[in-house]
């Protein structure tokens, strides 16, 4: 398990991503922020106004081996 918090700027894409809690596993959870930052997308945040805004969030991802 892997706790990262990341920002979701204007245009929806992730950026600053950082560890909160480590897998055990560096390699794993720089993997994981990689990831983040390629692959996700977010209809971002507004104001009260309706402008799109960044924020943070906070998100945990669990990694399991499939042994064979």
């Amino acid at each position: 398990m892997v706790r990262v918090t990341f920002s979701v700027e204007v245009n929806g894409r992730v950026s600053r991503c950082r560890v909160g809690r480590s897998s055990g596993i560096p390699e794993l959870d720089t993997l994981t922020c990689n990831l983040i930052e390629q692959r996700f997308r977010f209809r971002p945040s507004t104001d009260p106004v309706g402008r799109a805004i960044a924020d943070e969030v906070e998100y945990e991802h669990e990694w399991t081996v499939n042994r064979r």
